[in-house]
């Protein structure tokens, strides 16, 4: 990565919101660069630092929260929230998935679902070595929640071990357990954790043909007026040229539902600390998927939210104040 001026890295059409920016907002920095996944593949990252980087020890950074984007949207979306924390002495990183924002490969598609885990676990690598000893969360939104709940199930004896509720795992005297991924807590904002119900039954049974035949054929698009109350917040996600607007193709719709169905048997292993929320009206991910996860999942220490009336991007709704207040509240709790 190499160091930039924040203001020299746009990543919206629209004026940036300058709500949340901290009253050193000349000194924080913004450093953004890519990573390769393989020869063909590299993906956007950014990280914000409070001034004196992610081991000031004079501002004690708190934390860094890693923060995973929803489908069709980027990273440089959450820069709000993100100078929120930094403000609150958390050092946030970001990254651009797949076939999003500036990152490579063909927009919104994959060939599997297991790419997208595979570029998460590739991206906390990162963090975690160079973040030192500070505490590491993780804010998923949207289809970042379903990839992250994937990726906690898979490496599930590696992140789970030290919690409450560690799982019992034969070692012989020849080998040794494998290293412990320090993560201290996850958020699931308006996560797609069950699969929604006002979803087309004949584009479920058509699905199988049409991913044999043309699995890059666009099918339903996100109507932007279901993500917010907040017209501005609508406005500046149409006019956003890094935000994907086409529809979803098919193959990664497929992935994707396969994906949230092998979940719903596999969510009773997530044991990490967690805080699970969702607005009430949201109508692009089922709130009761959130619902469902707060009850089943095996973690001792879980909080679940609903703020009524709410659409899916509680963060950029009229009272994302409130959202940020409480999402900062449960992070303090926990970084120490």
């Amino acid at each position: 990565m190499t160091s930039i001026p924040e203001s020299d890295t746009p990543n919206s059409a629209s004026p940036p919101d300058k709500s949340h920016l901290a009253d050193h907002q000349h000194e924080f920095q913004h450093i953004e660069g890519e990573f390769a996944i393989n020869e063909k593949l590299k993906l956007y990252e950014q990280v914000w630092l409070p001034p004196g980087g992610a081991d000031d020890n004079q501002l004690r950074t708190k934390a860094t929260v890693m923060i995973v984007h929803g489908f069709g949207e980027h990273s440089g979306r959450y820069r709000p929230l993100a100078m929120y924390l930094i403000n609150n002495n958390y050092a946030v990183y970001a990254y651009d998935q797949r076939g999003h924002g500036k990152s490579g490969g063909p927009r919104a598609y994959i060939n599997a679902w297991e790419e997208y885990v595979t570029d998460l676990e590739r991206a906390v690598d990162r963090v975690l070595e160079s973040s030192g000893e500070l505490p590491l969360f993780i804010l998923a939104h949207s289809l970042g929640g379903l990839v992250l709940a994937s990726y906690l199930v898979k490496h599930k004896a590696r992140v789970n071990r030290g919690t409450t509720n560690p799982p019992i795992t034969p070692y012989t005297d020849d080998e040794s357990p494998p290293p412990n991924i320090p993560i201290a807590g996850v958020i699931f904002s308006s996560s797609l954790l069950r699969m929604p119900t006002n979803v087309s039954p004949l584009l479920l049974a058509l699905s199988g043909l049409v991913n044999s035949l043309r699995p890059k054929m666009q099918t339903i698009k996100v109507d932007p007026s279901t993500l917010s109350k907040d017209e501005y917040e609508v406005d500046k996600y149409n006019a956003d040229p890094l935000v994907y607007h086409g529809g979803m193709p098919v193959r990664t719709g497929v992935e994707i539902r396969q994906a949230v169905e092998a979940l719903q048997s596999q969510m009773i292993e997530i044991e990490v600390p967690f805080y699970v929320f969702h607005g009430s009206e949201d109508q692009l991910t089922d709130p009761k998927g959130s619902e469902l996860l707060y009850y089943t999942a095996r973690a001792m220490d879980k909080t679940h939210k609903v703020y009524y009336g709410g659409y899916h991007e509680m963060l950029n709704a009229p009272e994302k104040k409130i959202v940020m207040a409480d999402i900062l509240a449960w992070l303090d709790a926990r970084a120490k």
